[in-house]
Parts: structure tokens; C-alpha cells; sequence
């Protein structure tokens, strides 16, 4: 099989775009999401309540993994584990100051 390399090339290009355009929505999304873990950094720091609730992490992990359907359950936990240990992180310097 060829392959029309100067197609290729101009879907390749229109694909990475939108990927570009999710990365943005994407970032924009962890900003605001970490933010809102400082909010909760705040109130914990004032009421001398932990930083993490395993309980909540396991509720977020369900959720996610019964909407999208499409998304493997291995995937689900690397990238929420990787923001719920950025909101942890957070939440202790704003309790410990």
C-alpha cells in the first residue's frame, strides 16, 4: 500500500492541531482544579483536618471510571493518581504554613 505522504502530512497536521487545542482545555482544567485543592488547603488548614481523604479518591475513581466508559481503568488511576498527589502536595504546604 502507498500512502500519500503530502496528505499524511496535512491530516497529521490538522490532528495535532485539535490535540493542541485538548491540551490547552486540558490545562485549563488543571489549573482550576487545583486551585479549588487550595481552596480545600485553606479550609483544612483552619479546621486542622488531613489533607487527603482516601474516601474521596475512591468516589472521584468510581465516578470517572462508570462515565467514561471509553477510558481503561489502569489509564483512570494513573492520571487521577497523578492530580490527586499535586492537590495532596498543595493542600500540605498551605497546612503547614
Amino acid at each position: 500500500m502507498v500512502f500519500n505522504l503530502p496528505d499524511y502530512e496535512s491530516q497529521l497536521v490538522q490532528i495535532r492541531a485539535k490535540i493542541d487545542e485538548v491540551d490547552t482545555v486540558i490545562a485549563e482544567g488543571l489549573v482550576h482544579r487545583l486551585q479549588l485543592a487550595d481552596e480545600i488547603g485553606q479550609l483544612k488548614a483552619r479546621t486542622g483536618i488531613l489533607a487527603m481523604s482516601e474516601s474521596r479518591q475512591t468516589e472521584i475513581l468510581h465516578k470517572i471510571s462508570t462515565q467514561f466508559l471509553e477510558l481503561q481503568p489502569s489509564e483512570i488511576n494513573a492520571v487521577w493518581q497523578t492530580l490527586f498527589n499535586l492537590s495532596i502536595t498543595r493542600q500540605l504546604k498551605i497546612i503547614k504554613k
